[in-house]
């Protein structure tokens, strides 16, 4: 008998390995390795002469902007003028009071002197940050007792007076006292007494451009340039000036006292690197060219990868209107171009709009340097063009006001001539085509 030959294996099948499924789609490109370095500069084509709803457009979006993990923001202020820099100068000009005194004291009358010129002079150039601290502008009134003293030692009479002025006017409740020596009182004295005598004057401060912020004397008036008359006291008095996108500074502006009534008038500078000069180039192109040239040089200047610039459109000519729309331009220094553009209408607060802006400005956008230009899109072939053509000219024809006026008047001669012409030669099958369309 034939044995029975064993069953063959099973034939394995090789199953077709299936693709794992895509990672779900993410609207936010992945963060770059390094945040790269931002800063915002917000402008309005309209010249600011008075309120800047600029500066509320611009601290709106600061807010948004630092609170953005993937960014490094800095404000534009800081950068070209850091903000610790007053407050850093005015510890080395406090130093140097406290050496002029100690000069002094060893009557070192010269090298008091010129320490006292030091610390003078950077309280000056500081005045606004001076007077924000807890002893006010006291230190620059301190300075100016201690130059007259030495003035006074040296033989010097009339500068020790005019020193005598400008304390006089940091600080209208000096007078003759224990600090001074006591062969300086006919000289105290007599200057207080004409200090008295003079009273005040008035002053209307204005400065080229205007809509600066004014400090008199440390004291900050609640008007921009050009300001309403104020009272000021007789001597050197110290104005300080702030404004967007210029250098502050501060100058002696003497008053004659007497109630009269000058007008003093400054002209402000840009920073010594004006990074404003290349972006104000660029903004007459801003609108034509996706890579204006001059904003990869203002990006050097500042020190930053991205720059944000902001359009404030207003809607008249008066300059406390609230603007009408706000356009926010993304501009990369890594590859030279605007990667992104954002128009928005302002409806009510301008400051929750342009909070919205800075959100939505860099939703969605790469912050890694990475550019990748958008596809065009695959042009149709002739046929498709000629009947997308087709459609497009019938559907404004039928979506024309005499569209049933014309099918109408085609469709009833039509008509008439079918029917004429049955009459004319087939008078007989009137009747028959009358029953097929169910006539009597």
């Amino acid at each position: 008998t034939a044995s029975a030959k064993p069953a063959a294996p099973p034939k394995k099948t090789k199953s077709a390995a299936r693709p794992a499924p895509p990672p779900p789609a993410s609207s936010e490109p992945p963060p770059p390795a390094v945040p790269p370095r931002v800063t915002l500069h917000v402008w309005s084509p309209e010249k600011a002469t008075g309120f800047e709803p600029e500066e509320r457009v611009e601290a709106a979006m600061e807010e948004v902007l630092v609170a953005e993990p993937r960014l490094r923001f800095t404000p534009f202020a800081n950068i070209v003028a850091p903000a610790d820099e007053p407050f850093q100068a005015l510890t080395v000009a406090d130093q140097a009071l406290a050496d002029a005194k100690k000069a002094y004291a060893d009557m070192d009358v010269e090298r008091a002197k010129q320490l006292l010129q030091t610390a003078l002079k950077t309280y000056q150039k500081h005045l606004p940050a001076l007077a924000s601290r807890p002893d006010g502008v006291s230190p620059m009134r301190d300075g100016f007792i201690e130059l007259s003293k030495a003035r006074f030692f040296e033989g010097n009479l009339d500068g020790s007076r005019d020193a005598l002025r400008y304390a006089f006017v940091l600080d209208g409740t000096v007078r003759w006292n224990k600090t001074f020596p006591p062969q300086m009182k006919k000289t105290v004295v007599e200057a207080r007494l004409l200090y008295d005598t003079l009273g005040v004057g008035k002053l209307i401060i204005d400065s080229d451009p205007p809509g600066a912020t004014v400090w008199l004397n440390g004291q900050k008036l609640p008007e921009r340039t050009p300001t309403q008359s104020i009272d000021a006291p007789n001597g050197p008095n110290f104005i300080s000036y702030a404004r967007r996108g210029y250098a502050p500074m501060t100058q002696a502006f003497e008053v004659a006292g007497g109630n009269d009534e000058a007008r003093p008038l400054a002209t402000l500078s840009r920073y010594a690197k004006n990074p404003l000069a290349p972006i104000d180039r660029a903004r007459a192109r801003i609108e034509d060219s996706p890579a204006p040239r001059t904003l990869k040089d203002a990006c050097a200047m500042l020190n930053v990868d991205m720059l944000v610039l902001v359009k404030s459109a207003r809607p008249g000519e008066r300059d406390d209107e609230t603007p009408q729309t706000l356009t926010a331009y993304l501009y990369d220094a890594r590859n030279f171009r605007i990667i992104n553009r954002l128009e928005m209408h302002v409806e009510g607060d301008v400051q929750a709009t342009a909070r919205v802006m800075a959100r939505e400005l860099f939703h969605g956008t790469r912050l890694d340097g990475v550019y990748f230009a958008p596809v065009a899109a695959s042009q149709p072939k002739w046929h498709e063009r000629l009947w997308s053509s087709v459609n497009t000219d019938l559907g404004r024809f039928r979506h024309w006001k005499g569209f049933w006026y014309v099918v109408g008047g085609v469709a009833g001669a039509v008509v008439v001539g079918t029917v004429v012409g049955v009459t004319a030669s087939h008078q007989r099958q009137i009747a028959v085509d009358t029953v097929l369309l169910g006539g009597h």
